[in-house]
């Protein structure tokens, strides 16, 4: 599994939120993606 750096969100009603010292994205209850906080950089909502 690749380390994300760089969380781009850019989809309508997704929504973030942290969980367990990770950001995870979901989109009507479906988990989208997860990054740890450590490793991310920057996060982008578009």
């Amino acid at each position: 599994m690749a380390i994300i750096t760089d969380l781009i969100i850019d989809e309508y009603g997704a929504f973030v939120s942290k969980h367990q010292g990770r950001l995870r994205v979901t989109i009507k209850g479906e988990k989208q993606a997860e990054a740890p906080l450590l490793h991310l950089r920057r996060v982008i909502v578009s």
